[in-house]
């Protein structure tokens, strides 16, 4: 039937069957009126709604009103998929807008006046902003494993803006597109640490030059670097009849060139007769050699008991690829000692790119 009942303390309203409604209507005109909420028989409530398809169905926007303080601020409590406690609520947090989870807090806010959106801060003042915390992991793009190592991301340490990939064969890329479909590649750190311009890394002890406004960088032979004071290590070499000597101990130097170049050395090395007793002088015979070969050769002669500075000097032609020079040291007569307490020995090598 339809009508009214009474049951133990509730109004009963009764429609016949489970494919009949219950409607509310509000009159418009002697002859329409206008449905304002309807139950349908399943259970399903539509409110401007003739056919709604959820537990409550509502045509046109809903207003949630606050309870007239933060802790009833205007909102909707969802409640775990098993129905055991609250996990989130949707709403409002002072002036802004968002998400809380259960038990961690607001996560996601916006403040409704300027727009900003905050992840964990909920006083945002860029259009988004992070909490003030620091960690590896603050922007994951692509996890490798869920670590906070192997992901593409952004994160912050101390005083440390961290640019992130997951291994150290992967790199970081700068492009600039060039069309709808390509991009060229500017900038790349590699995994390793190298650098490349331009798909570039360049030889090593090259750096980076700028060639203007208008002009990619490249790499270039350092200026700097063409000029190069290596010192003695502080040991000395003993060396005299019998002895095949050895190379001053610190001087040797191992370069790469790009190219053809030419390059400058020059020594200065202490060298002192020891004393012996009536002896006569050390003669001593010291060498520039590159990669093991003699390119040079010096010749002195020292008094028993007295110091000398042995120094050279030789322009060589070299070709590109690694090269290692050295000063050996070797002596006849009397031990002569290379190096000593009260002077460093050293070598100067300057590289002219031709």
């Amino acid at each position: 039937f339809y009508g009214f009942g009474v049951n133990g303390g509730l109004l009963r309203y009764q429609t016949n069957s489970s494919s009949d409604d219950h409607v509310f209507y509000a009159g418009l005109s002697p002859t329409t009126s206008r449905e304002l909420l309807r139950i349908k028989g399943n259970g399903l409530v539509g409110i401007g709604a003739n056919d709604p398809q959820y537990r409550l169905d509502v045509d046109n926007r809903i207003r949630v009103r606050s309870g007239g303080d933060n802790n009833n601020s205007a909102g909707i409590w969802l409640n775990r998929t098993d129905n055991t406690a609250l996990q989130s609520f949707l709403g409002i947090n002072q002036g802004n807008v968002g998400f809380y989870g259960v038990p961690f807090g607001w996560g996601l806010e916006m403040n409704t006046t300027t727009g900003n959106v905050g992840i964990g801060n909920s006083a945002p003042n860029a259009p988004l902003q992070f909490a003030a915390d620091t960690r590896n992991r603050k922007i994951v793009l692509w996890q490798t494993t869920n670590n906070d190592h192997q992901f593409y991301g952004f994160g912050v340490n101390g005083f440390t803006l961290r640019y992130q990939t997951g291994a150290t064969t992967d790199d970081h890329v700068f492009f600039a597109g060039t069309g709808a479909n390509t991009s060229n590649e500017l900038f790349r750190i590699k995994g390793n640490g190298a650098l490349g311009i331009n798909g570039n890394t360049g030889q090593p002890g090259q750096v980076l030059r700028s060639n203007g406004n208008n002009a990619a960088a490249s790499w270039m032979d350092s200026e700097f670097d063409r000029t190069i004071l290596i010192s003695g290590n502080g040991n000395t070499l003993t060396d005299g009849d019998g002895q095949i000597g050895g190379v001053v101990p610190g001087l040797s130097h191992t370069f790469t060139l790009a190219g053809n170049a030419k390059v400058l050395v020059q020594f200065n090395i202490s060298a002192t007769a020891l004393p012996c007793a009536f002896c006569g002088n050390s003669f001593t015979w010291v060498d520039i050699r590159i990669n093991g070969t003699r390119a040079a050769w010096f010749r002195n002669n020292i008094a028993n008991n007295n110091t000398s500075m042995v120094t050279g000097s030789q322009l060589l032609q070299l070709g590109a690829g690694t090269h290692t020079l050295t000063i050996f040291a070797d002596a006849s007569g009397p031990d002569v000692q290379f190096g000593g307490p009260t002077f460093t020995n050293n070598m100067i090598v300057q590289i002219i790119p031709q």
